[in-house]
């Protein structure tokens, strides 16, 4: 599975670098074990406090990753398979936004609240 995955800045600095990496990674039959492939080959930065809080998606919010949880919390309602994630030209593309250092569990509980369709 060819994917493409980007990354929000954290900092100016970091502007130095592309965040923007193609991976080819085996394929995943469900969107748990293609995040944790996804963030065993792509590694975020670690911000000084240990408090970087990301939200990876592909269309819509698939999982909360916390730089001080051992592994990332899936979205409960995100029950599509890998491959419905978005594909452009035949690569899944995927986006970690940075949410700061915002407490993690507090962005897990806005996204498991969230609806997108009535």
């Amino acid at each position: 599975m060819k994917l493409r995955v980007s990354r929000d800045s954290v900092c100016a600095g970091d502007d130095i670098d592309a965040h923007d990496l193609v991976l080819d990674l085996p394929d995943a039959e469900t969107l748990d074990a293609l995040v944790v492939s996804v963030l065993h080959a792509y590694e975020l930065p670690r911000i000084q406090g240990g408090k970087a809080t990301w939200c990876l998606a592909s269309r819509r919010p698939i999982a909360i990753v916390a730089q001080q949880w051992s592994s990332p919390r899936m979205v409960p309602w995100q029950t599509q398979p890998a491959s419905d994630c978005k594909v452009v030209d035949g690569v899944v593309r995927l986006h970690l936004t940075y949410l700061g250092q915002i407490d993690p569990d507090v962005a897990y509980e806005v996204l498991r609240r969230l609806r997108l369709e009535d």
